[in-house]
């Protein structure tokens, strides 16, 4: 089954460790990292090394990393590890960070990072002008985003797309895929239906590990989101982890934190 907590721990790797509690990640003091205009924008090869460290720093996020690193009985890991919760509490950052490591270490066998989206809540995707990628580009905009902040250098997820580290995936062209030697991210679930879910669940192949992420509170498609009955599924499923994300775990801003509180009091009053 599923487990939501670990009663028993194991230590995050020791790259993984820091004192410094209070940013969300930090860079390594080495100066030539540090982004500058001069710093070079085409990148041919990466390294695990070449990322910016992460420290979690609410219990949530610490849940995320366990159940990522735990390698469990006789090295048993988890096969699919879900984030669920509130907005701005990192777990797009931290999926993508931990999907990265995995893949740029040359002590492992994985190939690729997928970043997987349904564009299904738009409905409007043959209307936008343009080949493919560009009707998909709002849609990569926000990891483009991400991986800028992970790495010294900008333009990284399109350096990393060029030399086929990282693919961007949408779930209408998954079906008939087999996922191998990779990482999957599949981001923004509450945003698919159940057989969109079904479809890029049912993708995971041999040496392949993916985190799902996403929250129920932004879902755009009301009752056709297949979240809640795949998360039933889920969770009585073996080699699955759930870590649920509050409005405690919330990093964005103090702003956003002080907005959500609002808005679920107010909710709560009215019923």
């Amino acid at each position: 089954m599923a487990r939501k907590s670990r009663q028993r721990r194991q230590q995050i790797p020791q790259t993984q460790q820091s004192k410094r509690t209070q940013q969300f990640f930090y860079e390594e003091t080495v100066s030539s990292r540090s982004y500058s205009p001069t710093t070079p924008q085409i990148k041919k090869s990466f390294h695990v090394k070449d990322l910016k460290r992460i420290v979690p720093i609410t219990p949530a996020q610490e849940d995320l990393f366990f159940s990522w690193y735990d390698a469990g009985r006789e090295g048993y890991v988890n096969d699919v590890v879900l984030a669920l919760g509130a907005a701005g509490s990192g777990k797009s950052l931290l999926a993508c960070y931990l999907g990265l490591q995995a893949v740029l270490d040359p002590d492992t066998e994985y190939e690729k990072f997928i970043i997987v989206r349904s564009v299904v809540p738009s409905r409007d995707i043959g209307f936008l002008p343009g080949e493919e990628s560009e009707k998909v580009a709002p849609y990569t905009a926000p990891y483009k985003q991400i991986f800028n902040q992970l790495f010294p250098w900008q333009k990284t997820f399109e350096n990393m797309q060029e030399i086929g580290l990282v693919d961007f995936e949408i779930t209408s062209f998954m079906r008939g895929q087999t996922l191998e030697n990779c990482i999957v991210f599949f981001d923004e679930l509450q945003n698919t239906t159940e057989v969109e879910l079904e479809t890029v669940l049912t993708r995971l192949g041999k040496n392949a590990r993916m985190i799902l992420a996403g929250d129920i509170a932004q879902n755009d498609l009301g009752n056709k989101s297949g979240l809640a009955n795949i998360l039933h599924i889920l969770k009585n499923t073996e080699g699955t982890s759930l870590t649920e994300f509050g409005i405690d775990d919330i990093v964005r801003s103090g702003w956003v934190k002080a907005y959500l509180k609002a808005k679920y009091k107010s909710q709560n009053n009215m019923k």
